[in-house]
Order: structure tokens, then C-alpha cells, then sequence
């Protein structure tokens, strides 16, 4: 029974793919460079955002138990292996809403970047709390925290002659994660102007393009191209997001667009089923 669900999803999930892509990269069709990523910036602009936090219908938790509970009504945590259960539509104890492309970087201002599910992940409290808002990269020293989900500690990802502390997604995540960090600098590059904090502006520059720094930008592209094939949890995941939102995220949904926002040429985990977006599948004209 399991297996024919999941084809089924499959099935719908690649029909869906293939149903109205054309009229919604219009916009985009020849661009390239910055023109590309300022129109893709236009067109992926949330209609709404949910409300911060965990009070119900309509608040991050909402949205955490449809895009996040598993089967067996247990959270899905990409930052560690404790197993919790959802608790109704309210927080869970002991754990964080987690900002994956951190908020301090745009001075902690709650927008809708600070509520945008797309970059909202439910999380451990402590791997949230040594995570920090430390830039992402891959560990090169001896993690000074590792729960087999999640390490931070010194890293050459920035300079081979100048140590960072960055944190390190297990590799299952690490292609959502990077095209989750893709979404952002290109949804909010108009926060040229509010990025900060030394380890913010370790990863991006004050400006709308190309926004993320070259050694971001090639870590994160070599991860969402190693790192892109979808599990069956992945396209029950989209399945279930296009099925009943009809909603799209080309950074998150199609790493495609990864590489030719990235590359400059001619050419991501799901998130809210009722945060509102234009897209293939939304013919409101809104």
C-alpha cells in the first residue's frame, strides 16, 4: 500500500511539475545575471507569511505540521536525531523555530523574511543554540559540537589562512539547505542595505547581486548539484505541498534554476500549504 502511495505521488507530483512551467518562467525567459535573479527575485514574492510563532491556526507550527510531521506524528528535525511529537498545532517542547539563513543578519526585523516558512525549520533547541547564527560551511577542525545531525566548529571554507566557526548540515540536508540559502539572497536581495553582523556579512555582501560571496556561493552550488536527487520523503514532501497548495518555489522546488541563477546562463524543501505565492499552479491574478 505504501509503495503504490508513493507512486502515486510521484506520478502527481512530476504531472504537476509539467503543467504550466512555461507560462510561469515567462517573465525570466532570457535573462541572465543580474537581470535573472532581480526578475526571479519579482516573481517569487510571498502573497502572505504566516505569524511567527506557536498559537495555533495560522502560526509557524501550523505550517511546521503539515510540512514536517512524519508518519508516525513525530517532528522532523533536520538538526537532530531526538525524536518529539508534535503537539497539535502549538510549539514543541523542546525545540526552536530556526531561522536556517540566520535573522540577526537582517538585524533580528521581524518581516516577512523573519516569517517566510521557507527558511523556517522546526529544531532541537540545543543543536539551535550552538548552531547560532554561524555561517554555514563544512567542519576542517575538531567540531566543538556534534550530535550526529549537526557540527560546528573552525573551518577553511571562507580562507585556508583564516578560520571561521561555521555549522555543518548532515549531507541528507545539505542540498535543501543550500537551496533554501539560494531562495533568500535572491527573495530579499532588496536587503542589501540591512545586511550585518560579522558573521552575516561573512556570507553575503551589501548588495542586491550576486548578494551571496563567491565561497558561499560555489559551496552551496556544489551541494545542491551533488546533493539534488529527491528521496520518497522528498516527493511525498512536494507531492503533498503542490497536491493541496498549488504552491511553487523555483530555487527550493527546481535546482535548475539554482544553476542558472548561480551561473548566469539562460535557464528547494517545500514549505506552507497556505503561504500564498504566484506561480504555475496560482491563477488568482493577485
Amino acid at each position: 500500500m505504501r509503495k503504490l502511495l508513493l507512486e502515486f505521488w510521484c506520478l502527481a507530483f512530476w504531472g504537476l511539475m509539467a503543467y504550466g512551467q512555461e507560462d510561469y518562467y515567462r517573465p525570466v525567459e532570457g535573462l541572465k545575471k543580474s537581470e535573472l535573479k532581480t526578475a526571479l527575485h519579482e516573481l517569487i514574492q510571498p502573497e502572505r507569511v504566516l505569524d511567527y510563532g506557536g498559537k495555533g491556526e495560522g502560526y509557524t507550527w501550523s505550517g511546521f505540521v503539515v510540512t514536517d510531521r512524519m508518519p508516525d506524528g513525530t517532528v522532523r528535525d533536520r538538526y537532530s536525531n531526538v525524536v518529539r511529537e508534535f503537539n497539535g498545532l502549538n510549539a514543541v517542547e523542546g525545540m526552536n523555530i530556526e531561522h536556517s539563513f540566520a535573522n540577526s543578519w537582517w538585524g533580528h526585523t521581524v518581516n516577512n523574511a523573519y516569517c517566510d516558512l521557507f527558511n523556517l525549520f522546526p529544531s532541537d533547541g540545543t543543536a539551535n543554540g550552538r548552531k547560532s547564527n554561524n555561517p554555514i560551511g563544512v567542519v576542517t577542525e575538531m567540531p566543538a559540537f556534534d550530535n550526529g545531525m549537526t557540527r560546528v566548529g573552525k573551518s577553511a571554507s571562507y580562507r585556508t589562512d583564516s578560520l571561521i566557526t561555521v555549522w555543518e548540515p548532515a549531507d541528507e540536508w545539505k542540498g535543501d539547505f543550500a537551496r533554501t540559502y539560494f531562495y533568500m539572497a535572491t527573495c530579499y536581495e532588496d536587503y542589501a542595505d540591512f545586511w550585518q553582523t560579522t558573521e552575516g556579512l561573512l556570507m553575503v555582501e551589501k548588495n542586491r547581486y550576486p548578494t551571496l560571496r563567491p565561497w558561499v556561493s560555489n559551496l552551496l552550488l556544489a551541494w545542491s548539484e551533488a546533493l539534488c536527487g529527491l528521496s520518497a520523503v522528498g516527493l511525498l514532501y512536494l507531492g503533498r505541498q503542490y497536491g493541496l497548495c498549488f504552491l511553487y518555489r523555483p530555487h527550493i522546488h527546481e535546482p535548475r534554476v539554482v544553476c542558472a541563477r548561480r551561473r548566469g546562463d539562460g535557464g528547494l524543501r517545500a514549505a506552507s500549504l497556505v503561504q500564498g505565492i504566484g506561480g504555475p499552479f496560482d491563477h488568482s491574478g493577485a
